[in-house]
């Protein structure tokens, strides 16, 4: 409506000035057909950026925070939602004991737990500026550094993570009496050069990543169950966080699908921030993993003895304390290259 008001205006004034000055209409035609291809230029960049900016809301709006929805939209020049290839980190997260807990609760019951997990686990990712890839079941898929750059997108993916834990605990103080086992959640993360986009068809398209890095992850979120461990983070993942994320290494593994062995870790805290007890506890597990390496199954025994008086249940602890218990009596094949095949995804 201001639009067409401005051009009657115009065409008014430009009209009386014409009149005024005595020339001719024909003469000024020519000007007033310059100046209605500009305001047509301008509605036109109107209703486009207009379209592109309910597109991108519309396609964004559950996926990202509501910050960077606005940010995009302001800019859509930083969606890029053409297919690109670009290094991201990509994490899985899965709820423990779904199976148990799905086969035994009632459909009401059931959806309402999943969505008042789920929900307060997306936020932590999207509070950290992740973008919510898809919910398969009780599982979370998301990545970072698309549609926005990010250049720590490693570091923004484990305190999401390390988060998420947090936020289970909190959760777990309130569980309904009626949910048959106490959740937990497993969460693999990766980072590497994936292929990034819409995909999908004609009437649903998905902004969406693919490509072995991306399978990797899924493989690591799988892994925790082997290792008793919580979060499994690839080395090129923890690559570029070693001033700002503490670990302690789970090994080197193939994984289903790979031949090539990765070193893979456990996020344990922020640099700074760790606990007394992982203060004292993290150098113990770090030199049995060593002397482990080592073959020094002996050494690495008394290692994860100390561990365990300091945290006794510990998933991985007690692997590499019943590894080094039956090492030291049996040592395995002296061809043994240290690496544990992972036959599960």
């Amino acid at each position: 409506a201001a639009i067409v008001l401005s051009v009657a205006v115009l065409w008014f004034v430009a009209g009386s000035a014409a009149f005024k000055s005595g020339v001719r209409l024909d003469v000024m035609r020519p000007v007033l057909a310059l100046l209605l291809s500009y305001v047509a230029l301008i509605i036109h960049r109107v209703r486009t950026e207009g379209a592109e900016k309910a597109m991108i809301k519309n396609m964004f709006g559950q996926f990202v925070s509501p910050e960077v929805v606005e940010e995009l939209a302001n800019d859509p020049d930083k969606a890029r939602l053409g297919a690109q290839k670009r290094t991201m980190t990509v994490f899985f997260l899965d709820i423990a004991h779904f199976t148990t807990i799905s086969e035994k609760m009632g459909p009401e019951a059931l959806i309402a737990f999943l969505n008042r997990y789920l929900s307060a686990l997306s936020d932590v990712i999207l509070e950290r500026r992740g973008t919510i890839d898809k919910y398969i079941g009780d599982c979370i898929m998301a990545f970072w550094n698309a549609p926005l750059e990010n250049k720590n997108h490693r570091v923004d993916a484990i305190l999401s993570a390390l988060a998420c834990q947090e936020v289970i605990k909190e959760l777990n103080k309130t569980l309904d009496p009626g949910v048959p086992e106490v959740p937990a959640v497993r969460i693999g993360i990766n980072s590497g050069i994936v292929t990034v986009g819409l995909t999908g068809s004609e009437k649903k398209l998905q902004y969406t990543v693919i490509g072995d890095e991306v399978n990797l992850a899924s493989r690591l979120e799988g892994a925790n169950k082997f290792f008793g461990s919580k979060i499994i983070i690839s080395e090129s993942a923890y690559a570029g966080c070693t001033g700002r994320i503490a670990v302690r290494t789970l090994g080197r593994v193939r994984v289903v699908g790979k031949d090539t062995p990765i070193r893979i870790f456990e996020p344990v805290g922020e640099q700074g921030k760790l606990s007394a007890q992982w203060q004292e506890a993290l150098p113990v597990y770090e030199g049995g993993v060593a002397a482990f390496e080592a073959k020094k199954y002996e050494e690495a025994l008394a290692f994860f003895q100390k561990f365990a008086e300091i945290f006794p249940k510990d998933g991985p602890g007690q692997l590499y304390l019943n590894r080094c218990q039956e090492y030291a009596v049996l040592a395995p094949d002296a061809a043994w290259d240290g690496v544990f095949n992972l036959t599960a995804k």
